[in-house]
């Protein structure tokens, strides 16, 4: 996922990155809300960036519909026989293996 960095310390400034790691557990703010740490990696970051300094991070998402969730490192195979101009043709279905496609931001 794509994001936008704005530090309050530089405000005409934005920079681009993505999230590298999204955290499974949520933490219920006092307000209700519900949030997840997630760790970004920032293209081109300002070398006068100092540790400490606040910001606002923009994570640009879509949604998907009609898609079902799978655990990381799940996978299943199954197998099962058709029959094809009389003959048995056996046919394999993998389900959950993970294909990495990388966009740009």
């Amino acid at each position: 996922m794509c994001v936008t960095i704005s530090l309050d310390a530089y405000e005409r400034a934005n920079n681009a990155g993505v999230v590298d790691k999204i955290y499974p557990q949520k933490t219920v703010l006092s307000n209700g809300d519900q949030v997840y740490r997630v760790d970004v990696k920032i293209n081109n970051l300002p070398v006068s960036v100092k540790l400490g300094q606040s910001g606002t991070v923009l994570i640009k998402v879509i949604l998907i519909k009609k898609v079902i969730l799978v655990r990381h490192g799940l996978c299943f195979t199954v197998q099962y026989w058709v029959s094809s101009n009389g003959k048995a043709i056996l046919k394999k279905v993998s389900i959950g293996e993970q294909s990495m496609v990388k966009r740009k931001c």
